[in-house]
């Protein structure tokens, strides 16, 4: 634990320096897992479907995980659009 009057960190071991700090790859691999998180999700439910409605092909879960891949798909391509037209740190 720092106390005011601890000196400052030599610049090699402040977090800026370091690669994770600020790291914009970081949020990428966050959008990776929300989308097999999502199409996990979804296949859950239609799996759940399938088994609720007495199926023995699994109509419901193929249906349900193309749909969950594409609505996470669609939401990774935003975000990493959205990162390209930001305007560089002045």
């Amino acid at each position: 634990m720092r106390t005011p009057d601890t000196p400052p960190l030599p610049e090699s071991l402040r977090p800026e320096g370091k690669i994770f700090a600020g790291a914009g790859w970081m949020k990428f691999v966050g959008a990776g897992l929300e989308l097999s998180g999502m199409t996990l999700l979804f296949a859950a439910v239609g799996f759940g479907l399938d088994r609720w409605l007495g199926n023995d092909r699994l109509i419901a879960t193929a249906i349900a995980v193309l749909v969950g891949f594409t609505l996470g798909m669609i939401r990774f391509v935003m975000m990493a659009a959205g990162a390209n037209t930001r305007s560089p740190k002045s």
